[in-house]
C-alpha cells in the first residue's frame, strides 16, 4: 500500500511518542555550530551521529536513523532562520516508470566480468506532477522496507570488484572503451547519469545497502538513505520523469521492487515536502516512452507514456500548425539532397513534388 506521511517535527513528536520541544525551529535543531547555515558541516554532524544515540534523534526512538536524516534533508543548503516546511496536500509523486533501456547485442567485457549477449538493462524513473518537483532521496527502514530483486543476479552492483557500483557516480564512462559492459552496470541516482556534471554530488549513502547478488535494499531498524550530499540543486523533472536507477539482471526472468522517496516542490509557491512509501515497479508492468499523438508524424503506437516532442509533418516552426512560416522554411530547402524534413516523398531531394504535397496540407 502506498503511504503518504508528513515530515515535520510535529509528526515525529506526536506519532513516535517522543517529547522534543516542538517550538524549536529547524536551525535550533540542526545548526550545531551556530554559523547560520545548514550546509556541508551540518551534514557531517548529522551523519556523524548516524546509528548512535545522539541529540539529533528527533523522533526519540533511541538512535539517529533514516527518519531523522529525512527530517533534516529538506533544510540542507538553507540559511537561518528557516521555518518548518509544509507537507503538500496535493500528491506530486505520481508513481514509478520502468522502461527497457538497452539490450546487449553481443558479449561485453567489464574489468572483471562479462555481460552476456541478450541481457536487457532497465531504467527506473519517478513520475512527478510539476517541473519544480525534485527527489531529495530514497530510503528504506524496518517499517518501510526498500527492496529491488531479481531471480538472476544484478550485473556490476556491489563494492568488492574494481568495476562495481552502487551509485551512478561510481561508474566512470572513460572505462567504456575497454570495458564496455560497465555502461550496463546497476546503480542508483537522483536524476544524473554517469559522466554528467553533477553526478558526483549524488555519491552519498547513510549506510551500505544490504545487497546480495539478487537483492538490493534496506529493511533494518536504522535504515538507510541515498541522497545528494553536495548541493540542493538536484535535477528537476524532464517531461515529468526523474531518473532514479539502472538495473541489469543477468540470467533471470523478472525484476521487481518497492521504493520509498522524499520529494520537494515549489509548485504552489511554497516549499512543500512529500514522503511516499510503498512505490512498486516490475518488468510485468513496463512502460514504452514515445509520442502518443496519433496525428503526429512520429506517433509511436506502442507508446504507453508520453515522452519527447510530437511532430506534425511540415510544421517546421513547431507551433502545432502548418502555415506561411513553414512554407518559407520549405522554400529555403528547395534543391537540398540532405533535408529529410522537407523531402516528404522520400525521393532524395526537396523539389516541386514536395512543395505541391505541402500545399495540400494548408
Amino acid at each position: 500500500m502506498l503511504c503518504r506521511t508528513g515530515l515535520s517535527i510535529l509528526l515525529s513528536a506526536y506519532l513516535m511518542g517522543s517529547t522534543p520541544a516542538v517550538s524549536q525551529t529547524p536551525c535550533e535543531w540542526f545548526d550545531h555550530n551556530g554559523d547560520g547555515f545548514l550546509g556541508a558541516n551540518t551534514w557531517l554532524y548529522v551523519l556523524g551521529q548516524y546509528g548512535a544515540d545522539g541529540e539529533l534523534d528527533l523522533d526519540g526512538d533511541g538512535w539517529v536513523d533514516a527518519d531523522d536524516v529525512l527530517s533534516f534533508m529538506p533544510y540542507f543548503g538553507h540559511s537561518c532562520p528557516v521555518a518548518w516546511h509544509d507537507t503538500t496536500a496535493t500528491p506530486h509523486l505520481l508513481g514509478l516508470v520502468l522502461v527497457e533501456w538497452a539490450t546487449a547485442s553481443e558479449d561485453l567485457a567489464s574489468l572483471s566480468d562479462v555481460l552476456p549477449a541478450g541481457t536487457t538493462t532497465y531504467r527506473l524513473y519517478a513520475h512527478v506532477a510539476d517541473p519544480s518537483d525534485r527527489i531529495l532521496g530514497g530510503f528504506g527502514t524496518d517499517s518501510a522496507p526498500m527492496s529491488v530483486s531479481t531471480d538472476g543476479v544484478f550485473f556490476g552492483f556491489g563494492s568488492e570488484g574494481p568495476d562495481d557500483s552502487q551509485l551512478a557516480s561510481d561508474v566512470n564512462p572513460l572505462f567504456y572503451g575497454f570495458a564496455p559492459a560497465m555502461e550496463y552496470n546497476t546503480w542508483l541516482t537522483l536524476g544524473e547519469e554517469p559522466g554528467t556534471t553533477d553526478v558526483l554530488s549524488m555519491a552519498a549513502m547513510t549506510a551500505p545497502l544490504s545487497a546480495d547478488a539478487s537483492t538490493i535494499g534496506w529493511s533494518d531498524a536504522i535504515g538507510g538513505v541515498w541522497f545528494n550530499s553536495a548541493s540542493i540543486d538536484t535535477p528537476q523533472a524532464e517531461e515529468g520523469l526523474i531518473l532514479i536507477g539502472q538495473f541489469t539482471p543477468v540470467g533471470g526472468t523478472f525484476l521487481t521492487g518497492t521504493l520509498n522517496l522524499l520529494l520537494e516542490s515549489y509548485a504552489n509557491g511554497e516549499h512543500e515536502i512529500e514522503r511516499v512509501e510503498g512505490l512498486t515497479f516490475g518488468t510485468d508492468n513496463l512502460a514504452v516512452l514515445g509520442c502518443m499523438d496519433a496525428e503526429a508524424a512520429n506517433f509511436n503506437p506502442a507508446a504507453t507514456f508520453p515522452s519527447g516532442s510530437c511532430f506534425i509533418e511540415g510544421d517546421f516552426d513547431g507551433n502545432g500548425e502548418i502555415g506561411l512560416s513553414d512554407f518559407l522554411d520549405l522554400l529555403e530547402q528547395f534543391g537540398c539532397t540532405d533535408c529529410p524534413g522537407g523531402d516528404f516523398n522520400d525521393d532524395g531531394v526537396v523539389n516541386v513534388q514536395d512543395i505541391l504535397l505541402f500545399l495540400t496540407w494548408l
